[in-house]
């Protein structure tokens, strides 16, 4: 363009441009773009020197993205009124820019859709399906506007992008509007950002997150009924891929435990307005005595919701004239969970190796290195835990509620169990009960099935998804050259023997601790890290690429690997310390050879397993990640 330059990646989508003035003040752009100062000062503060405050940040406002002709505008306009340098500000949110990292995120993504039962388009009869609200109560700024906006941690924006895609697949209807509600907008325990959102939240962030995506959604369904006013939106989804300990309080009664209770309640408002409610049942904190059980709110799936005689006595009679519209809120002679937990699986139906002690709830889906992003946008670094799941179980729930409103939510998640593919596992929390993985296809063909519906697609017909023999599918073709060349100049370091010294998340646990309402899973360190094993007898070998982001000091990096013996028993072999002494986000990628897989003669799972320590406060513990298998 003339007058700036710009690098064609898929973090540059040319939205931002930054230049240098030479006026003194910021010119005028042209329409479809607004301008400003690059840099701003808290109020009362005096104004920047010469040097910074003449930069200059140009946005994009106008729908869509700006084709190559009103950038070339902009650059043509903003040389002439004496702007310099002009350059785009792309938008680079995960580690790496290398053929492997863009090429395995899109393949990951591509997998993961497949997985959870997506089949293309949605299909319907005579008439398309509704559209239901699923409110993402996480670290994305509030949103009603299905816009999923990118908060500073990128926890609720790859969530809501998997869940988006999942239910309004392009080229067909779209089942669900995804909104976001921010529920982490603590930086610290002193800083919080509640514009861009933060890092962690307390439970009473969680709860007024709740409450307020159930006050939105009512309002705008009674000013649809009543006015006609927006798209109706006749049922609401609130996903969950937050939670805390319950050694710090999962008390449901105010008296005991007024915070705790807050998000109790706030929950309850929820199910007394028919909403289904999907938590992830957490992740494992590691060290020698790990919690067991599911993390709050998702411990609260054993408790029932509330009658509907309950809710009437604590929201007031007629409290539902103004948004039901006849739709019905309770499931005749049920008592539905107040809370639908949701585990994690691997591609071979296996808990994911972060699965809690005694964590494991009769839904689970895929929770293995998910990835989503916005159209044009590049993807974050993938993440693996239960977050993935609820946020993918949120979506098949929304979109087969899209084909059939008329079932309460209970019966609703009834109905997606009961589809979903056997997995040969038997639940910790409710127990006996089987563990399912839910589909899309199967989801949508189950409500269908139960009569004549307009909005169902005539001879729906879902193939079975088995489980994969392995953690995660094969590389894509031409993926290990990718990789090979991605690394091809990382220094490389010689693995020791394996163990039997315990990794450090065996020794310490996670710093995701109390008393935060935090993402699951917490931020990942790793942007992309890939173990290559060649033949039973060669030696293995390892890269590691860690996030950009990732701001804690790691050390005593081990690898820990899990299979069977050539006899078929289960082991596991741990392997380290590996890599550089010390490292965080801005270490340069690396790899590790002649690593030793001992006994194992197939390997299931490989984990990475640090020592984490927090920069600010000194405080030690451990960070671990499940990461991709190539053999």
């Amino acid at each position: 363009m003339a007058g700036g330059t710009s690098t064609p990646t898929a973090g540059c989508a040319g939205l931002r441009w930054v230049g240098l003035s030479t006026t003194g003040a910021c010119p005028m752009p042209p329409p479809g773009w607004v301008g400003g100062p690059a840099f701003g000062v808290p109020a009362g503060s005096p104004p920047l020197p010469p040097y910074l405050a003449d930069y200059c940040l140009y946005s994009w406002t106008a729908p869509g993205l700006p084709a190559a002709a009103d950038v070339n505008n902009l650059g043509v306009q903003l040389a002439g009124a004496g702007v310099l340098g002009l350059a785009e500000d792309c938008v680079v949110v995960g580690p790496l820019a290398d053929g492997f990292s863009d090429a395995s995120r899109e393949w990951l993504h591509a997998e993961y859709m497949s997985r959870m039962g997506s089949f293309g388009p949605l299909t319907f009869g005579s008439k398309r399906p509704a559209e239901v609200r699923i409110a993402l109560a996480d670290s994305s700024p509030d949103d009603t506007a299905g816009t999923l906006p990118l908060g500073t941690l990128d926890h609720g924006y790859l969530l809501g992008w998997l869940a988006k895609d999942l239910a309004c697949p392009a080229g067909g209807p779209c089942a669900a509007r995804v909104t976001t509600e921010l529920a982490l907008p603590r930086i610290d325990a002193e800083k919080a950002d509640f514009t861009k959102g933060g890092l962690v939240g307390t439970r009473l962030d969680l709860a007024r997150a709740i409450v307020m995506a159930v006050e939105r959604w009512k309002k705008d369904r009674a000013d649809h009924l009543l006015l006609g006013a927006g798209v109706d939106h006749p049922r609401l989804v609130v996903n969950l891929s937050v939670g805390w300990e319950p050694a710090l309080g999962c008390d449901s009664n105010p008296a005991s435990n007024a915070v705790s209770a807050s998000v109790y309640d706030a929950l309850v408002h929820a199910h007394c307005h028919g909403a289904a409610v999907i938590a992830a049942a957490g992740n494992d904190r590691g060290g020698p005595s790990p919690p067991h059980g599911l993390v709050c709110p998702a411990a609260w799936t054993v408790d029932a919701g509330p009658t509907s005689g309950t809710c009437t006595s604590l929201e007031g009679t007629g409290y539902t004239n103004a948004f039901a519209g006849g739709l019905p809120l309770f499931p005749p002679g049920r008592e539905p969970p107040l809370v639908h937990a949701v585990g994690g699986l691997e591609y071979a139906d296996r808990p994911i190796a972060r699965t809690r002690p005694e964590g494991m709830p009769p839904l689970a889906a895929l929770a293995l290195q998910g990835v989503a992003a916005g159209p044009s946008r590049p993807f974050p670094a993938p993440r693996t835990g239960t977050s993935l799941g609820a946020a993918a179980v949120s979506a098949i729930a929304a979109a087969a509620w899209a084909y059939r409103p008329s079932l309460s939510a209970g019966e609703l998640l009834e109905l997606v169990y009961a589809s979903g593919e056997r997995t040969n596992l038997v639940a910790d929390v409710p127990s006996p009960a089987e563990v399912k993985r839910p589909s899309l296809c199967a989801a949508i063909a189950a409500v269908c099935s139960l009569g004549n519906n307009a909005a169902c697609p005539p001879g729906l017909a879902c193939a079975p998804i088995p489980p994969r023999f392995d953690q995660n599918p094969p590389l894509f073709p031409g993926g290990l050259a990718l990789l090979d060349a991605a690394f091809e100049d990382a220094p490389a370091f010689v693995a020791p023997p394996p163990s039997d010294d315990p990794a450090p998340s065996e020794q310490v646990p996670s710093l995701a601790i109390p008393p935060w309402v935090r993402p699951q899973p917490d931020s990942p360190p790793c942007g992309s890290c890939v173990i290559h094993f060649g033949s039973v007898h060669d030696p293995a070998w390892l890269v590691v690429e860690l996030d950009s982001r990732y701001g804690r000091e790691l050390t005593d990096m081990s690898l820990i690997l899990s299979g069977v013996t050539p006899a078929g028993t289960l082991a596991r072999v741990t392997v380290g310390p590996l890599g550089p002494a010390q490292m965080n986000g801005l270490t340069g990628p690396f790899r590790v050879t002649g690593i030793q897989r001992s006994s194992l003669a197939r390997v299931s799972s490989a984990v990475l397993s640090w020592q984490s320590t927090d920069p600010v406060t000194g405080e030690v513990g451990s960070v671990s990640e499940q990461i991709l298998i190539s053999d």
